[in-house]
């Protein structure tokens, strides 16, 4: 908890952790771009997830079940959730949920 609400949860089924906007916010800050993040194109505002038609670039690293947080080009935080897809596979693809949001 930071402030009253809740920063960082401990997911018991795989021991990562789940990110809050808030520490979405204070990553985005704190780490060089593409690092942890999913880049959507401009005007693009996610509601519930992202998909890979909207996804123009980030972090090849991040893998299913990471935790990233979703920015647009000029690197403004939209959300952050959960990995579905390897970003690596995203140029191969044109359809399919990317990012589950919170």
């Amino acid at each position: 908890w930071a402030g009253g609400e809740p920063y960082l949860t401990l997911r018991a089924g795989d021991g990562y952790f789940s990110l809050s906007t808030r520490a979405g916010e204070v990553l985005r800050r704190s780490i060089a771009k593409p690092r942890f993040r999913v880049i959507v194109g401009s005007g693009v505002e996610p509601v519930g997830s992202v998909f890979a038609k909207q996804v123009v670039g980030g972090d090849e690293g991040l893998r299913p079940g990471d935790e990233a947080i979703v920015v647009d080009e000029e690197d403004r935080l939209l959300g952050v959730g959960r990995v579905r897809i390897p970003l690596a596979f995203i140029r191969r693809l044109d359809r399919g949920e990317v990012v589950r949001l919170r």
